[in-house]
């Protein structure tokens, strides 16, 4: 059975900025929360790697990493969340 590994966290302090701030929106940003859980942090890694590829359908892609929905499509929430994350690394626009 293969195993699936987390990419290496970064070493670069603006970049490990930016990874936080996209695991605090997978995690679900609201007043008062500062961190991330342990997953969305891993998550977060995943979805940058992800977000980066240059492929077709890319907000429907992480939206659905998010949202854990292997058919159909990612819930509305999801879907924000996605377009936000893309923003932040300014791959899309608002």
């Amino acid at each position: 059975m293969p195993t699936c590994t987390a990419p290496e966290p970064t070493t670069d302090p603006l970049d490990q900025i930016l990874h936080d701030e996209i695991a605090l929106v997978v995690c679900g940003r609201r007043e008062g929360k500062m961190r991330s859980c342990a997953r969305c942090d891993i998550k977060a890694r995943s979805l940058i790697q992800s977000a980066q590829a240059d492929r077709p359908k890319r907000t429907q892609r992480i939206a659905s990493m998010i949202c854990g929905s292997e058919v159909g499509g990612a819930c509305d929430a999801c879907n924000a969340k996605a377009k936000e994350i893309l923003q932040l690394l300014g791959l899309e626009t608002a």
